[in-house]
């Protein structure tokens, strides 16, 4: 092959490759020119908010979270911003945030849930089963039982008890998980996490459970299923699960 046909060529692939280079800036701009025009069209102000599974988050929380101006160019709101401003409120466990063209932005979130309490200075604080703190109250909560031994010293609402105490918030989340897998968190109205070495629990308010350490605590459970299957529910006193092998049921008026 000549010289010349090999300069040819080249001269040749160069050109396609500007085309290309030409073609692909000219489709940027473009779509630069299109974002800039919806940006500043009305057509594509918002003009509404749809939200979904809140109950205990309010709607002003949720706009202030997403930074969301009624008739504001509906591209200006940042999804991805808006999400994890939306996580970091304390209630909230998932969150999407969709454009809803042309005026729109649809807002759809989980809630945690209260599983337990604690208490927080002279009020009580709620907690969730990731050991979130979700709000205080003044009044101590029914039906989800008392955490005694949690570390809530420095924290505040939206923290986990894992940031301040990862022994006693893993103790917590395993109760949890346990006596729920059993069916017996229901039950449950005081969780002990003192001694992490000395788990405890108070089923139907009149009966302590010591369970001691987590050492093969789906074999204790099972033993304490028997053991309340045993026992009236009126009656009073410690369940002992830390004998191998034995739940050991002493009463109240021997104690």
């Amino acid at each position: 092959m000549s010289i010349r046909r090999k300069k040819n060529k080249k001269i040749v692939r160069m050109k396609r490759r500007n085309n290309r280079v030409a073609k692909f800036g000219g489709f940027l701009l473009l779509v630069v020119v299109t974002l800039l025009v919806l940006m500043l069209t009305p057509f594509f102000n918002v003009k509404w908010i749809d939200i979904q599974g809140a109950d205990k988050v309010t709607g002003g929380e949720i706009k202030t979270a997403i930074q969301y101006n009624a008739g504001e160019n509906v591209f200006k709101i940042r999804l991805r911003k808006s999400k994890q401003a939306l996580l970091a409120l304390p209630y909230v466990e998932t969150a999407e945030v969709h454009r809803k063209l042309p005026d729109g932005i649809r807002v759809k979130i989980t809630e945690r849930v209260p599983c337990a309490y604690a208490a927080f200075g002279g009020s009580f604080v709620l907690i969730d089963k990731d050991g979130r703190l979700l709000e205080q109250v003044k009044t101590a909560p029914e039906n989800i039982p008392l955490i005694d031994g949690a570390v809530l010293k420095g924290l505040s609402v939206g923290q986990a008890l894992s940031d301040k105490d990862e022994e006693r918030a893993q103790a917590f989340s395993v109760l949890y998980e346990k006596l729920n897998e059993y069916d017996l968190y229901a039950r449950a109205t005081e969780l002990n996490i003192k001694i992490t070495e000395n788990l405890g629990f108070v089923y139907d308010g009149n009966k302590t459970v010591v369970i001691g350490d987590g050492y093969r605590l789906d074999y204790k459970l099972m033993m304490l299923q028997v053991a309340l299957d045993e026992l009236a529910p009126s009656e009073k006193g410690t369940i002992t699960l830390m004998v191998e092998g034995k739940a050991i049921f002493t009463p109240a008026e021997e104690q």
